[in-house]
């Protein structure tokens, strides 16, 4: 695996690179800086991310919203000195939360969750920023994705979101729960798909339950939803 690690601490960052790279033979980067980190997580993917908690100017729950906003399949594992951060940290979605100084049978427990999660799709939970903060929108309550720019359009039943990812990464995160690329624009939930019809010219028209809205297939996006559901 490729693994992120984040922590202020020279000492604390170089104990658990060791301790991860003795465990198995995983790919580690390992910053004291968390805005480095953000930057580097635009040029490179990453399995997971150990991420210290109280760091100066940007804590490590703070940087997991950031982190998620640009790869959202990521795994999150905190690190901290104080049990006090455990909520807010699995309310991001952390797989585990270890206490310093961890053992190394502790962040082989992390790895292994880590592993399991990986073989098999888990419930995708994404952290879309909005007025108030940020709130947690699962695969399931998304209706359909919209290409917008260098951004996306997320659309529930409730709402509109803008959020800061490509079409390609959200394909590859969302494919697994059962979305449909119908159009190099749309991207489908197969769960609200109501009623589709037939437009001419090899495209199909899609209507979903709980929202008005109806969206157009290209000629490869309903070859692609015949293959799948003919």
């Amino acid at each position: 695996m490729k693994l992120l690690l984040v922590d202020d601490e020279p000492l604390a960052l170089r104990r658990l690179h060791k301790m991860i790279t003795t465990i198995a033979d995983h790919t580690v980067v390992a910053l004291e800086n968390p805005m480095m980190a953000l930057e580097v997580a635009k040029k490179e993917n990453f399995d997971a991310a150990f991420l210290d908690i109280e760091m100066p100017g940007m804590g490590g729950v703070e940087l997991a919203h950031q982190l998620l906003a640009i790869q959202p399949d990521l795994f999150l594992i905190f690190q901290t000195a104080y049990r006090d951060y455990a909520l807010d940290a699995f309310a991001v979605g952390a797989v585990d939360y270890l206490l310093k100084p961890a053992e190394a049978s502790e962040v082989d427990r992390a790895l292994h969750r880590v592993s399991l999660y990986r073989k098999e799709p888990t419930s995708v939970q994404l952290m879309i920023k909005d007025v108030e903060g940020y709130l947690p929108v699962k695969a399931e309550e998304i209706v359909y994705v919209q290409a917008d720019l260098d951004d996306v359009i997320i659309r529930t039943v409730k709402a509109l979101y803008n959020y800061p990812a490509t079409m390609t990464r959200m394909q590859k995160l969302l494919e697994p729960h059962g979305f449909i690329r119908i159009h190099r624009t749309f991207l489908i939930n197969s769960q609200f798909i109501k009623r589709v019809v037939s437009i001419g010219g090899g495209r199909l028209r899609f209507y979903f339950h709980g929202i008005g809205e109806s969206l157009e297939s290209s000629r490869e996006g309903a070859r692609l939803y015949r293959s799948l559901f003919s």
